[in-house]
């Protein structure tokens, strides 16, 4: 007998790749229904065989994404069905009290380091490489439910091949939020800035064929002992590399700002450190 049920999941659910995966499962288990992000968590309203849903909601239980942390799973049963053709991630509803816990940002994955590294791949070398498994989370966002509308990231309109990718089922980065590429997404450009002219900054991007090329420069620019400065955040339209000396610290330093956290690191030199 086909019945209909409605879950809402508590906890970390969003950011974490917990509406792919319910999608999958339900494609496996051969359901119908929708799932989407609410103001408290995921809502997944879902129909079928009575012993399918039992099995389908154990697998939430036992089996969540690796990144999420279900706080508790919650379900109502429909006498009526609304018989769904199909099962599908849908908009997000932002109705109701607003508590939602925030993935933290999570560190690359080995695929994504694998692709970084692979020259034949369109994201070789790419600093802003993520996928559902990894990447920023709670830096980017402004307000849940957890869209790419929320966040930082709705200024970069994605590629085709990042929308490609973002709307395949069986990709890594199915509804990735922050999914990007060299061609849309967040870049890195390198600036210098003379002691004489300080703080006026002299563009010296065009020269790079790559982003590749312009961290492979600032790496070069340690090494020679040269200070530089790095703004890495996703809170502005793009990301830059500042180089300059200062002489009246006398000291070479480091000055990484991430996300909009500023981290000071001081060396007194390079070679010493």
């Amino acid at each position: 007998m086909l019945t209909r049920t409605q879950i809402q999941i508590k906890g970390i659910v969003q950011g974490v790749g917990f509406r792919p995966f319910v999608f999958a499962l339900a494609e496996r288990s051969a359901l119908k229904g929708q799932v989407f992000n609410n103001s408290v968590g995921v809502l997944v309203d879902v129909e079928g065989e009575e012993c399918q849903i039992k099995q389908f909601i154990s697998e939430l239980k036992t089996n969540p994404p690796p990144l999420s942390n279900i706080e508790s799973i919650e379900f109502s049963n429909y006498s009526k069905p609304i018989n769904y053709s199909d099962f599908r991630i849908v908009e997000s509803n932002s109705n109701g009290a607003k508590f939602m816990p925030i993935s933290a940002d999570i560190a690359t994955c080995d695929d994504c380091l694998r692709e970084m590294f692979d020259e034949n791949n369109r994201r070789f070398r790419y600093p802003f490489i993520n996928c559902t498994n990894c990447g920023p989370r709670f830096t980017i966002i402004e307000n849940v439910p957890y869209d790419r509308a929320q966040t930082t990231m709705r200024d970069f309109e994605m590629c085709e091949n990042c929308r490609d990718e973002y709307e395949n089922p069986l990709d890594r980065r199915f509804h990735a939020e922050p999914t990007a590429c060299a061609d849309c997404g967040p870049k890195v450009f390198l600036r210098s800035r003379t002691e004489e002219n300080y703080p006026q900054i002299n563009t010296d991007e065009h020269r790079f064929k790559s982003q590749s090329d312009i961290i492979s420069q600032a790496n070069q620019l340690l090494q020679n002992g040269e200070i530089i400065q790095i703004d890495a955040g996703f809170d502005g339209p793009k990301s830059d590399i500042e180089i300059y000396r200062d002489t009246k610290l006398k000291k070479e330093w480091l000055c990484f700002r991430f996300y909009a956290v500023n981290f000071f690191i001081f060396f007194f030199g390079i070679a010493d450190s």
